[in-house]
C-alpha cells in the first residue's frame, strides 16, 4: 500500500506531461491533496491549535491542491462554463489564502523564514537607501549571493 501513492503521482504527473486525461488526472491530483488536508493536516491541527506548524502545513497542502484544480478548470469543456468558473474560483482561494498567511508569517515570525539566519530576523528600513534590510540578507549579498533588493 506504501507504494500506491508514490505511483498515481508519477501517472499522474505523466498524464500532465503528455496531455493524455490531463483534466481526469489533474482533478484527482486535486482531490488527493485535499483529501491530505481533511483527513491529516486539518485534524492534527485542530487537536494541537497554538502549534503553528499544523496550520502551516494545512495551507501549505490546500495550495497543493490549488494548482490541478485550475488546471481541471481550465480544461474543462465549454459546456460546462459554470462549473468552470467555479473550480477556477476555489482554486484561486485555495492558493490565495496560505499566500497570504505565508506573507504575514514572514512578518510575524522572521526567524521561522528559510535562508534567514538566525538571530538576524530584524528587519528594518535602511535609513541611506530607504528601503527594507534584512542584516541577514545583507551578509550574504556581501558574500556574492543574489539576494531581492528590497
Amino acid at each position: 500500500m506504501m507504494a500506491f501513492a508514490p505511483r498515481t503521482f508519477i501517472a499522474a504527473a505523466l498524464s500532465l506531461a503528455t496531455g493524455i486525461q490531463a483534466r481526469r488526472s489533474a482533478s484527482l491530483l486535486a482531490l488527493t491533496f485535499f483529501l491530505f488536508v481533511v483527513l491529516m493536516d486539518a485534524p492534527a491541527w485542530a487537536r494541537h491549535p497554538r502549534n503553528q506548524i499544523g496550520l502551516t502545513l494545512t495551507l501549505r497542502e490546500l495550495s497543493f491542491s490549488g494548482g490541478p484544480l485550475a488546471l481541471a478548470a481550465s480544461l474543462t469543456e465549454e459546456w460546462r462554463e459554470r462549473g468552470k468558473h467555479i473550480l477556477a474560483l476555489i482554486a484561486r482561494y485555495f492558493v490565495a489564502i496560505p499566500v497570504l498567511f505565508y506573507s504575514f508569517e514572514q512578518f510575524l515570525r522572521g526567524d521561522h523564514v528559510p535562508g534567514v539566519p538566525p538571530g538576524t530576523a530584524d528587519a528594518r528600513v535602511d535609513p541611506r537607501t530607504r528601503r527594507l534590510d534584512v542584516p541577514g540578507g545583507r551578509g550574504l549579498r556581501g558574500r556574492g549571493y543574489p539576494v531581492a533588493g528590497w
